[in-house]
């Protein structure tokens, strides 16, 4: 038995020494990988200007060209929604950039503490988070397979148009921007922003997942080990395994904690922008004539959708696997143990009554009640466009 147990342990051993940087944890590699080629996160260097000034001076000339140029109602809207695509790309990439340390320091905090679930001795523990890792994988291939046909779809639009267009819109001073070269070196220009853009926007949009749902692992791990407190163990084995997972929920909420502080004004961003473009998509839908730009404009609004969702959906569901630890904490035989035990489980049980929410702005929770609002929103301004544009 001893060899056994022994050999158990030289086996978890082995498999937690494989943590040591954030590309070994299987719920951030997809990402991080990304993120780090274009020094977003973590590297230092020249390509991480690359991932944000380009992005700049584009917004900037796409504010002019709906300015400045005369265009047809239809093209007015493709636009704007392209200049709101590209402000929210560049946003995530200098909030990314310029708190690059608060971010490595949540993905170190996440790495070390996925090493240490990871070594935990119950089977049932480890199955928890290798099934969350997996979903998370799943999760990154959908969103990037989104991304590349939003990248195709977005290159399609200037092959369609019956005249010399962009791929975003664009107005630069004292330059004919419609005249060769110049058309030819812009467009090529855009077309390499556009793949850098996916890079940004998905990644970020993925890492964030990421972190939802490793926060949705914890708390089926706190779940579990709760649910495993036997009666036949004495109150002072039980005093200490509580205490354990008081340790382990005061991480949970520190984690949380840490992307609230990271992103809440995001959020709230992407709150507005989301409502705003999909009127925008919407009403550009009607106007749109041709069954092709129908087509494109249905593969924006499911990319757009789809973010959004998932963000919302894995918020909504850690707000409510946190919620159960204390449903599992109450469920456990505590009039059996000694008064001490319970004050201690008491503790656990009264901190977890209040649930770990991602908050927008560091007030409104995300879940789905708060989605299904922003489509009420969504529709109401659309029918009030509709009945001036369409």
């Amino acid at each position: 038995m001893k060899f056994l147990t022994e050999r158990k342990t030289q086996q978890i051993t082995k498999y937690s020494v494989k943590i040591k940087t954030l590309e070994d944890v299987p719920m951030l590699w997809f990402n991080v990988r990304i993120l780090k080629f274009w020094s977003v996160l973590i590297d230092n260097n020249w390509r991480q200007y690359f991932s944000y000034i380009p992005f700049f001076f584009l917004n900037i000339f796409q504010i002019l060209d709906l300015y400045y140029t005369e265009k047809e109602i239809n093209d007015k809207i493709h636009d704007t929604y392209m200049t709101m695509i590209i402000f929210n790309t560049f946003l995530r990439a200098i909030v990314m950039v310029t708190n690059r340390r608060k971010f490595s320091e949540s993905l170190e905090y996440m790495k070390d503490l996925y090493a240490e679930l990871i070594m935990e001795y119950d089977f049932e523990i480890r199955q928890i988070i290798r099934k969350y890792s997996d979903m998370v994988l799943k999760v990154s291939k959908i969103n990037l397979t989104m991304g590349i046909l939003t990248c195709v779809g977005f290159s399609m639009f200037p092959i369609m148009a019956e005249e010399r267009e962009f791929i975003f819109g664009m107005y630069v001073p004292y330059l004919n921007e419609y005249q060769t070269p110049w058309y030819e070196i812009l467009l090529a220009v855009q077309s390499v922003l556009n793949l850098s853009g996916m890079c940004t926007f998905i990644p970020f949009a993925g890492m964030f997942v990421s972190f939802l749902v490793f926060a949705m692992a914890i708390s089926k791990v706190l779940q579990y080990k709760l649910s495993k407190l036997s009666t036949e163990i004495s109150s002072k084995l039980a005093e200490r395994q509580i205490i354990e997972c008081i340790k382990l929920h005061l991480k949970l909420i520190s984690f949380i904690d840490k992307v609230n502080e990271l992103c809440s004004i995001i959020f709230l961003v992407d709150c507005i922008l989301f409502v705003a473009i999909l009127c925008i998509m919407l009403l550009s839908f009607i106007l749109v004539k041709t069954v092709i730009q129908k087509c494109v404009i249905v593969v924006y609004m499911i990319m757009v959708f789809t973010q959004t969702f998932l963000l919302y959906y894995f918020s909504n569901e850690t707000y409510h696997e946190s919620l159960e630890i204390s449903t599992a904490a109450y469920n456990i035989d505590w009039f059996n143990y000694d008064v001490e035990t319970q004050k201690v489980l008491q503790l656990l049980l009264l901190r977890s009554q209040k649930p770990c929410a991602i908050l927008i702005a560091k007030a409104y929770p995300i879940n789905l009640v708060r989605l299904q609002a922003m489509l009420r929103v969504t529709y109401s301004v659309f029918t009030l466009l509709d009945k001036f544009y369409g």
